[in-house]
């Protein structure tokens, strides 16, 4: 009876209303009343057991995680990204962080009584190599500056372990007292990371650069290794992530990179994070323990496996949680099983129906590279498929349409420039991509090697023809990619190619041939497409 207290109770109450009314009848029709009403009764009070059997369960299995030990709510908690918004370029004094004040008068080589070394590499893994630095200072200025001592002897390690002919922004130098002002001087106390994204100002949304130095970050908090307790993260020469549109490329990068941080353990609401834009000499931040890795030209690290499937699955978080506030939709985001992916082997003659070919033209910058004869390439385009489509994106373009733009199109093509960073976002599971770079010769293939692991095929296609004509006169004597590749020799050095990128006009036999394989390999036998079908 104890147990079922609430039962008979709520029973009771139910015997004593239908009482109440059936008194006011016939003898006949109470005992009817009574039989109808009290199956209702009955009814509503299971509900009440259930309800209250639920409820309990539910108090039961509350009570037992919130009394749990401290450690344990602790080893489940994860830090919101926002918190990190607020330690975001903020110069207020702390344990961690305080000015460093220069003595007015005496020798600039021993201003503040440290002594700057370097040793390593003390951490190796996913082919990056990190250095330890101590007691260095860096503003937007190329080179890392140290205190010069008696001995020498930081840069005899420096020359020791190779770092004397690393790419300029990171070579060493030592501190000039009369270059940092009395009150721009700050001193990082605790561990600092260190990111480089190679000579880009605070103001200039340059996505691939600004991935060298945030998918770097990324590679190192991904690489498999012991997590380190950061206090500070320095992004040396790049832009401002937050100049933006929140929810814009960079934007939503920050998010996945932190976001993978604060789940590995890497950063809390204490971690501090700094950016010193290209050429800015103020402020200049000195570390106590810092630690760099001196390649560049890679999008995540070295773009290794482990990195690339760890991106891949935090892209896939990141859109997850994205979709509380806006729903991707499949008709917006093409499924597997839409489109070329379900065909079988062989060649397919309604290819051309559902082929999709994306033209990019760049809409933003001071160099456009435009295809000055785009209605021509249009049309051949158009002899391959059915759909073709010129489309663009910038910087003020969302995240989340950048993602569904470049998972919309089986075959791009499109000029070369860091607009191919959006590459980073195909989702190979459900689209395999062919790329089709138009150039009049080759410049870098950094492009092509950063979107391997995400693409089915990257063809830079050269042979194309510039306006300005001196420039065309000398890249004529360039060989074609198949037999100089990327690389510069005495005849077609890298000022004269570099100036190549410009607009051009597209050699339209060139550009069917290469249109040609692309299309073979979407539409004949795409035998490593099976598994999608």
């Amino acid at each position: 009876m104890r147990r079922n207290g609430l039962w008979e109770r709520c029973r009771l109450h139910a015997f004593e209303n239908i009482s109440r009314k059936t008194l006011r009848g016939s003898t006949s029709a109470s005992h009817i009343a009574t039989k109808v009403v009290w199956k209702r009764r009955k009814f509503v009070c299971h509900l009440r057991r259930r309800s209250f059997a639920a409820t309990s369960a539910l108090i039961f299995f509350a009570s037992m995680f919130f009394l749990a030990p401290r450690s344990r709510q602790q080893a489940t908690r994860r830090l919101p990204t926002e918190a990190l918004y607020d330690c975001y370029d903020c110069f207020n004094e702390s344990a961690h962080f305080s000015r460093l004040h220069l003595p007015a008068s005496g020798d600039q080589n021993h201003t503040v009584g440290l002594t700057s070394r370097v040793h390593g590499p003390v951490r190796r893994s996913v082919g990056l190599s990190w250095f330890a630095y101590e007691n260095v200072c860096m503003n937007g200025e190329d080179s890392i500056k140290y205190f010069e001592t008696d001995d020498g002897g930081y840069l005899a390690n420096v020359s020791r372990l190779g770092l004397s002919g690393v790419t300029q922004p990171y070579r060493s130098a030592p501190f000039n007292k009369g270059r940092v002002g009395a009150t721009d001087l700050y001193y990082l106390r605790g561990t600092t990371l260190i990111l480089g994204c190679w000579r880009v100002k605070r103001g200039r949304l340059q996505p691939s650069h600004f991935l060298f130095g945030y998918g770097k970050l990324y590679a190192l908090i991904n690489d498999g290794l012991n997590r380190l307790d950061v206090n500070h993260v320095v992004f040396f020469q790049c832009p401002d992530v937050f100049q933006g549109n929140r929810g814009d490329f960079f934007h939503s990068i920050f998010e996945i990179v932190f976001g993978s941080g604060t789940r590995n353990g890497w950063f809390n609401s204490s971690t501090r994070i700094y950016t010193v834009g290209f050429e800015e000499r103020t402020p200049t931040l000195c570390i106590e323990r810092g630690m760099m890795d001196h390649s560049t030209g890679r999008y995540l690290g070295q773009n290794h496996d482990k990195t690339i499937l760890s991106w891949k699955g935090d892209l896939l978080r990141f859109l997850q949680s994205e979709s509380k506030s806006r729903k991707l939709e499949e008709r917006e985001y093409p499924s597997p099983r839409n489109g070329i992916l379900s065909r079988r082997k062989g060649f397919h003659h309604d290819c051309f129906s559902t082929l999709r070919i994306g033209i990019f033209q760049r809409s933003e910058g001071s160099n456009l590279r435009l295809f000055t004869n785009l209605p021509d390439v249009i049309a051949l385009a158009e002899t391959f498929s059915a759909s073709v489509e010129v489309f663009t994106v910038g910087s003020s373009t969302s995240f989340l349409k950048a993602l569904i733009t470049f998972n919309s199109f089986d075959i791009f093509v499109v000029p070369h420039g860091s607009h191919m960073t959006n590459g980073l976002l195909i989702d190979s599971r459900r689209r395999r991509v062919n790329v089709i770079e138009v150039v009049a010769t080759c410049v870098n293939s950094d492009f092509m090697q950063n979107l391997k692991p995400f693409v089915a095929s990257y063809e830079i296609s050269t042979g194309h023809t510039v306006s300005e004509s001196s420039v065309q006169q000398y890249i004529s004597e360039c060989e074609t990619y198949e037999v100089r590749g990327c690389s510069f020799t005495p005849r077609c050095g890298f000022p004269q190619v570099r100036r190549a990128l410009q607009d051009v006009l597209v050699n339209i036999t060139v550009l069917r041939r290469a249109l040609q394989r692309a299309v073979a390999l979407s539409c004949g036998k795409p035998h490593h497409l099976l598994l999608f079908g």
